[in-house]
């Protein structure tokens, strides 16, 4: 009697009359929270619509009067458009909180409570399956595996909650007590649901019985892992859970045989092997960036396998196995100098900024050799058989001469928006004065950075060679090429 009229005034709460209240408990039957959490929306709609008008007739309680006839024609009970929406809101409310092990009464159905859910309940209602399956990297199992966790978060089970609450750890298939587990220590909804939707019915028994609708969304998690391994090798670890729908057995499986100790070890090793074999030579065609991006790769590889066993590798493994990868002949003082501070031992993206450094440096010192060759080759063939007269101190004038006499500009030009990159003559000629101004501006900024890159450089190779005076040259770098050799001086000796 007491939940009874719990009941009758959760509905009053949300917005019945007592009219409709007695026609929901009575003539419909609405009468515990059992029955009302198994109505979907468009139960609701019907409900209310038959309350509204539940056709056939009844006493005429003017039967008495004259002309009046015994029956009439039942006028139905008024029910509110915003009522029946919160009675829809009420009944996923409650199912709600059976996806996330959390018991209710009817004293916890309130106008605030019911709206809560409302924003969960449309975004469930929009969601949409996400296109891109979880890629297998097989020299990436930790990755693998999270991948395929993460995806089975977006993905919803039979009734909304997100599928990787199926392959939740063995010691957290049993829920925790609500008490003990308050629901504002979750950032999301979604997240509440994969730690807190039951894999048994409650009371746990002995054996433990599974929910219906964890078997439901267990057949769904094998059919998706199916898809992603049925033409991968993995797949025969995983065969047997297919035949009878087991996707967390499944997924076990494939936790087992990757993330096992012996399958670590390998990992750990080929991610080594990879930091070892990895070299930079300074070719085009491999840039530095590259080169760190693999180490970079190796190192998240190793550091997502400690937490399976493997010991993992300490900042200064990480620099040496950088130092000893890098073979281009021209970061030789780059990587001496390194190897003698010591502010930069142990430190793998100190050292990789000051190799960045070095190469941009080099770089830049080629590329102005280059313009300097072929300036010098200009000049030569800028002789007699040309306008230019001797080099550029004939009759003609270089382009820098020609833009410097007509420039159009002046200190009160004002700067316009221009692409900072080489123009021809055509094209620096179409600019407008505002333009030509700023770029001279860029240009001369660009020069200053370069001059002090190249500075640095300079000043890296003298604390080269003093450090190489100091130690009376036995820190000299080794030599390229086959001097040395030890077969070749073999052959030499016969």
């Amino acid at each position: 009697m007491t939940d009874i009229v719990a009941l009758r005034t959760a509905y009053v709460r949300l917005g019945f009359s007592n009219e409709a209240v007695e026609s929901l408990v009575t003539r419909e039957a609405i009468d515990s929270l059992a029955e009302l959490t198994r109505l979907k929306d468009q139960d609701v709609s019907d409900l209310c619509s038959v309350i509204r008008k539940p056709g056939g007739m009844i006493p005429n309680p003017d039967a008495g009067n004259a002309g009046q006839p015994a029956t009439i024609r039942n006028p139905g009970v008024n029910v509110p458009l915003k009522a029946e929406t919160r009675l829809k809101l009420a009944t996923y409310y409650l199912r709600h909180s059976e996806r996330v092990s959390r018991p209710r009464t009817a004293a916890d159905i309130t106008v605030d409570n019911v709206l809560a859910v409302k924003t969960l309940k449309e975004r469930e209602a929009n969601w949409e399956k996400p296109d891109e399956l979880p890629k297998i990297d097989e020299k990436d199992w930790v990755k693998t595996l999270e991948d395929i966790v993460e995806y089975l978060s977006l993905i919803q089970g039979s009734t909304g909650i997100p599928l990787s609450y199926v392959i939740r750890p063995n010691d957290k298939r049993i829920v925790t007590e609500s008490a003990n587990d308050p629901a504002d220590k979750y950032p999301t909804p979604e997240l509440e649901m994969i730690s807190r939707a039951p894999h048994y019915v409650v009371p746990v028994a002995s054996p433990p019985v599974t929910t219906q609708t964890f078997k439901d969304d267990n057949v769904l998690v094998m059919q998706i892992l199916a898809g992603l391994f049925r033409d991968h090798k993995a797949y025969p670890y995983i065969k047997r859970a297919n035949r009878v729908g087991d996707g967390r057995a499944a997924y076990q499986a494939l936790h087992h045989h990757y993330l096992g100790q012996n399958s670590v070890d390998t990992q750990a090793g080929a991610a080594e092997k990879a930091l070892a074999d990895t070299v930079y030579l300074g070719k085009p065609r491999f840039s530095f960036e590259t080169f760190v991006t693999i180490h970079k790769k190796q190192h998240d590889i190793l550091e997502n396998l400690k937490k399976y066993g493997y010991a993992g590798i300490d900042e200064g493994t990480k620099v040496r196995y950088l130092n000893d990868g890098i073979k281009a002949p021209f970061l030789e003082p780059a990587k001496y100098a390194l190897k003698a501070n010591t502010d930069y031992r142990g430190k793998f993206d100190k050292c990789v900024a000051y190799y960045k450094e070095a190469v941009a440096a080099h770089k830049h010192s080629a590329r102005e050799l280059n313009i300097s060759q072929f300036t010098g080759r200009a000049g030569r063939n800028g002789g007699r058989g040309g306008r230019g007269g001797r080099g550029t101190q004939g009759r003609g004038r270089s382009t820098s001469q020609k833009r410097k006499a007509g420039k159009g500009w002046d200190e009160n030009t004002v700067e316009e928006e221009v692409e900072y990159r080489y123009y021809s003559n055509a094209e620096y000629s179409a600019l407008k004065p505002g333009q030509k101004k700023k770029l001279n501006r860029l240009r001369g900024e660009r020069t200053k950075e370069q001059d002090k890159t190249t500075a640095k450089i300079a000043a890296l190779e003298s604390e080269n060679a003093a450090l190489r005076a100091s130690t009376g040259g036995a820190a000299e770098t080794p030599q390229s090429g086959n001097r040395n050799n030890p077969n070749l001086t073999r052959q030499a000796g016969r």
